[in-house]
């Protein structure tokens, strides 16, 4: 007899990530003996308990308890191979690794004849059965719910769960026998109290009891994960990093004290088939924090960049110890190639605002290059182009560190007015190309192609430079766009050196369109793509890429036959597929093969890797729309083979933004 009673729904994108269960050593509250991690919340398990976190604040924990059961200790099934690596605080004592994963939980004779078993399903639901031998007594069974404000039967038979402004439903049980339903309901107790109140069965026979709790009122409560960077290694594994909600106090007890919820740094790594979780290390502290790229170098070590604003975040080897930022600051830090230790963490900033690093780049030495912009007139500098802040409300930042940790140049870059970087790359030779959107007139420049700052209504204009391998030297630097202003999101060369723009132009400019697919922008903003020869003195193409709606390139990467991809976003579903020579290996895509789902939830894709000749190894996504915050900390992956083509979505304001996905061929 067989009785499933808990399904934890997930919503993710294809590839999925098995869920496992994790024994609890020291990484959660006491008492706990099982935890596991879902979209819809944070499960902690022990014998006859379960309690759960969700993005809800909670006045007291929310717990469903097995009434007179046996408490007995749980055993981990089907051990995986992964593992998970916590370093919490500064205090190495608290950091703790190789926590093993396991397919199921198996608690023995909960009650008398029946065993309980956690498990996740292929689907990623997170279940619980009740394996009742024959003879064993059914009506024994009994739930109570604590925490909750009400709960109540509906009208469809479901158990509400009611806690805060939503609900959690425990679906209708379904009772089949030989095939047959048998009626099965709820029936509520005092005190919270429940039983399952079914009809005459044959207790010689199996039975299977199946309703089923739904958290999806709560996805996007702890154990989200938001993915900012994506990396492979030489074998093809795949890592991404981002941001995780997880518990503030992760030591307070889960059945007996309530815990507020904070975003964790984290890198995960993954098989090449993305079917297999690897290893799961995060830098957990009590406040926020967040990674916003991600590096692999070429032992397999992912290194993160992203902002923090915990002065207890955890630091090893740093050549900055001390938290300063009003807000929040940046940090640094690189794992071993099996995540289970970190080889240097450090602060990134200064005592301004705010410190941002946007993007990051390993070269052949493997050492980190990464930028981005900051408040603060006292960040690290040293060997600098520019060694002190220009002026406005924030500058651009590049800085490298070697392998080992050690800051080798840092500098400043920026005029008068404010200056972010959004984007990187790194040129075979070690030259570092940068760009993003400036407001200063005497921003630097060397052998410019357009040497005016073209605002309008505010808005800045797009920039892009190029700094010598040591940072010592603008090699070049020039405003682009003509009467225009944007900014550039993205930064790729082709085997050419040439150089490949991403970002977004202002309707009002006009932006000036070389050779373009497109020369119009009826919108406020659209995506713009621009090409200029190897030396930066020569545009080559430049044209906007975009639909009805308002759109933006938000990430380009280059194929190895100089093929372009592109990725953005677009509050138009009818962007102007048939205008480009569209394919995938060759294979033509009209407008309607790009399937443009949405999806009622912020999303965004982060790696597409195409199978034969063409490798795309990332979409190194800047979660950001026309210069403010899209839905970051949201998740997505998504993989582009030689027959298929992508399109996702997000909702904002009341309106679709459909995040779209293509190829054009180098010619």
């Amino acid at each position: 007899m067989l009785i499933a009673l808990l399904s934890l729904a997930l919503d993710v994108h294809q590839p999925r990530i098995p869920v496992h269960f994790e024994p609890n050593q020291g990484q959660v509250g006491s008492e706990t003996e099982w935890s596991a991690k879902a979209a819809g919340g944070t499960l902690y398990i022990k014998g006859t308990a379960v309690a759960f976190e969700t993005s809800e604040p909670a006045k007291k924990p929310r717990i469903m308890r097995f009434v007179n059961a046996n408490p007995s200790k749980g055993e981990g099934v089907d051990r995986l191979g992964g593992y998970s690596n916590y370093f919490d605080g500064r205090d190495g004592k608290n950091w703790r690794s190789s926590i093993p994963h396991y397919a199921k939980v198996r608690y023995q004779t909960l009650y008398k004849g029946t065993d309980l078993v956690y498990y996740a399903t292929p689907d990623r639901q997170i279940e619980y059965d009740l394996e009742v031998q024959r003879g064993a007594d059914l009506r024994q069974i009994e739930l109570s719910f604590e925490g909750f404000d009400k709960i109540e039967i509906t009208a469809d038979g479901d158990l509400a769960l009611h806690t805060g402004t939503r609900a959690i439903k425990q679906r209708r049980p379904k009772v089949l026998q030989n095939g047959q339903e048998i009626r099965c309901t709820y029936k509520l107790l005092p005190d919270n109290r429940v039983k399952l109140d079914i009809a005459d069965y044959d207790d010689a026979l199996p039975l299977t009891v199946d309703p089923v709790l739904d958290f999806s009122t709560f996805l996007g409560g702890p154990g989200a994960d938001g993915i900012a960077g994506v990396g492979l290694d030489s074998a093809g594994n795949i890592y991404v990093g981002g941001a995780s909600e997880t518990p503030a106090n992760p030591s307070l007890n889960p059945f007996q004290q309530t815990n507020t919820v904070v975003q964790t740094a984290f890198v995960a790594k993954l098989s090449p088939n993305a079917d297999k979780l690897l290893y799961y290390s995060a830098l957990r502290s009590t406040g926020y924090s967040g990674a916003r790229a991600l590096s692999v170098d070429d032992t397999g070590s992912p290194i993160l960049v992203g902002v923090t604003g915990s002065t207890d975040f955890p630091l090893k080897n740093a050549f900055l110890k001390d938290y300063a930022a009003a807000f929040y600051t940046g940090f640094v830090a690189k794992f071993s190639p099996d995540g289970r230790s970190i080889i240097y963490s450090s602060y990134f900033g200064g005592s301004g605002g705010s410190d941002d690093p946007k993007d990051s780049m390993v070269d052949h030495d493997g050492a980190l290059i990464f930028s981005g912009d900051t408040e603060s007139h006292d960040i690290p500098i040293k060997n600098a182009l520019q060694s002190r802040f220009g002026g406005g409300t924030g500058d651009c930042f590049i800085a490298k560190i070697d392998a080992a940790g050690a800051l080798v140049f840092s500098t400043y870059f920026g005029g008068s007015g404010t200056d972010y970087c959004s984007a990187m790359t790194l040129s075979p030779g070690g030259p570092i190309y940068f760009g993003g959107t400036s407001w200063s007139e005497d921003l630097p420049l060397k052998n410019p192609i357009q040497t005016t700052l073209t605002t309008r209504n505010g808005s800045a204009t797009t920039f892009v430079g190029r700094l010598s391998a040591d940072g010592s030297t603008l090699e070049y630097g020039t405003f682009l766009g003509g009467p225009g202003s944007g900014s550039v999101n993205s930064i790729a060369l082709n085997s050419k050196g040439e150089i490949y723009l991403g970002g977004y132009a202002y309707a009002q400019g006009p932006f000036a369109t070389v050779n373009a697919f497109q020369n119009r922008c009826d919108a406020i903003a659209c995506g713009i793509l621009m090409k200029l020869d190897p030396t930066g003195q020569k545009i080559l193409t430049s044209t906007f890429l975009t639909g009805s709606g308002e759109s933006s390139v938000m990430a380009i990467a280059i194929g190895s036959d100089d093929s372009l991809y592109v990725g953005g976003v677009a509050s138009s579903r009818r962007l102007p597929f048939r205008q480009f020579d569209i394919s995938v290996r060759s294979r033509k895509i009209s407008a309607g093969c790009v399937r443009r789902q949405v999806l009622r939830r912020c999303s965004h894709a982060g790696l597409f890797d195409v199978p034969g000749s063409d490798h795309l190894s990332a979409f190194r996504l800047n979660p950001r729309f026309l210069g403010s915050r899209l839905c970051w900390g949201h998740r997505g992956m998504g993989r582009l083979s030689g027959q298929e083509c992508v399109s996702k979505g997000v909702w904002r304001r009341n309106r679709w933004i459909s995040r779209a996905y293509f190829r054009f061929l180098h010619r």
